[in-house]
């Protein structure tokens, strides 16, 4: 390659370093309008547009420059970093464990890969790439950050809060750093300190939807309701999509005794996401208390079709079907409940109920008795006075 190209190669990479993108592009395109396949400037051409957030047209200008230089470290570590921009999981590992195969391959690549193997719910696969990275870089808060969600996601919470903390320790105002910190102690239901880190993310990041949510499940699990509910909105102002969030907010609203308005609320939560079992859940209690049998057995139908073991949905759906007069579904369902799990008592009261209704009196007795025995609830011995 000539002094002159080599020359607006370094031009080009001092760009990069300086931040200026659109710089170090023209540099590239000319260097290529001389040398098409040069690997080093495909590279460069390639990361000055994951620099712009264009992760989809990064990816032609790296792959061309691995097809000259199929070992080349910087090409392979910037495909597997577009991949991994565009959610392309399975393509991110694949190209970054072969970085990672390279000598010398830096702590950015085994991160990079861990980030890959973790996002794809593989918590345990992906702690010895970033401890990898750790022994690199270790004062790198960043692969703390993501070592400390593999080690929560292996259930390992004490390890995973070392982590967390050590992050802070490194960076005391990455609020991931305090989000994460907040979520293991809500999982530890310690809600006080829970609160501590969220208010604490909120405080230094008030757009933080998701410490923003979190805090008001806190907050509802403590019974503060109306603060609950005003966290709820303020994160649905930022991100009006946040499906969880609006699913929380009618959660909180039916708490409040309020079941129409929590149906609204469950039902744009389920236009933003359908499959939120969360919000099915709720939104069959909803119509249960508003006497919307029709509209509750749609959605207990949809939780357990999500989850066929749910005993709450089965033990709901059974009276519902009840109500509606779907006597042969409503028993079917009921005597499904019990067999999961027998000391729940509110399928007894279905069956109860529902050989009452058949006329079927010495069976409605024996049903109830049944139950009493082995769920100890009072309230069926007193559907036999």
């Amino acid at each position: 390659m000539s002094a002159v190209l080599i020359r607006k190669l370094s031009q080009a990479r001092e760009r990069l370093q300086s931040g200026d993108a659109a710089g170090a592009r023209m540099l590239c395109h000319e260097v290529l309008q001389r040398a098409p396949r040069n690997p080093d400037a495909l590279c460069l051409l390639g990361i000055t547009h994951l620099m712009t957030g264009h992760a989809r047209d990064a990816v032609p200008p790296l792959e061309q420059a691995l097809a000259a230089q199929p070992r080349h470290g910087a090409a392979l570590e910037n495909l597997g970093l577009a991949h991994l921009m565009l959610g392309e999981l399975a393509a991110a590992e694949h190209v970054l464990r072969s970085a990672a195969a390279l000598p010398r391959a830096p702590a950015s690549v085994f991160m990079r890969l861990g980030v890959a193997i973790l996002n794809q719910g593989r918590h345990a696969e992906a702690a010895p790439e970033l401890e990898r990275a750790l022994e690199l870089d270790p004062r790198n808060p960043d692969i703390h950050l993501n070592l400390g969600q593999a080690r929560h996601g292996s259930g390992d919470y004490a390890a995973a809060r070392l982590q967390f903390e050590t992050a802070l320790r490194l960076a005391p105002a990455r609020a991931d750093a305090m989000y994460n910190l907040g979520v293991l102690c809500l999982s530890a239901d310690d809600l006080a300190t829970a609160r501590q880190w969220f208010e604490r993310v909120t405080k230094h990041s008030p757009r933080h939807v998701d410490a923003l949510v979190n805090l008001g499940i806190v907050l509802q699990k403590q019974r503060d309701l109306d603060d609950a509910l005003a966290c709820f909105h303020r994160a649905l102002a930022i991100e009006p999509g946040h499906a969880q969030a609006r699913s929380n907010l009618a959660q909180v609203l039916a708490l409040q005794g309020n079941p129409e308005r929590a149906r609204e609320e469950y039902l744009a939560a389920l236009r933003d996401a359908p499959g939120l079992i969360h919000a099915h859940e709720g939104l069959a209690a909803a119509c249960l208390a508003l006497g919307r049998y029709k509209e509750a057995i749609v959605h207990l139908r949809a939780v357990l079709g999500i989850e066929p073991a749910n005993r709450s949905a089965l033990e709901s759906l059974a009276s519902a079907l009840f109500e509606v007069g779907e006597l042969k579904n409503a028993e079917s369902t009921a005597q499904h409940a019990i067999a999961l799990d027998p000391a729940a008592a509110g399928p007894y009261a279905t069956l109860g109920d529902l050989y009452l209704v058949r006329g079927e009196l010495e069976q409605a007795a024996a049903m109830l008795e049944s139950g009493f025995q082995r769920s100890g609830a009072g309230s069926l011995l007193g559907k036999l006075t």
